[in-house]
């Protein structure tokens, strides 16, 4: 995967990045559920991926 090889050389070179799999955002369970359409988020596919993204984007802020 060329995204994760480049972040990873980013991260071994000290650069400040952060990384989300977006194939974790949904979470494991009832995945079906959080989408409208199978691919546009509903209020539960949001929630989701805000609670993936929340951890991330603190520690990028340093809060």
């Amino acid at each position: 995967d060329i995204i994760k090889a480049s972040y990873n050389r980013l991260r071994a070179e000290h650069y400040d990045v952060h990384f989300i799999d977006g194939g974790d955002l949904f979470g494991t369970d009832f995945r079906d559920s959080c989408t409208v359409d199978g691919t546009h988020p509903n209020d539960l596919g949001f929630y989701r991926m805000a609670q993936v993204v929340k951890p991330v984007l603190a520690k990028a802020l340093g809060l």
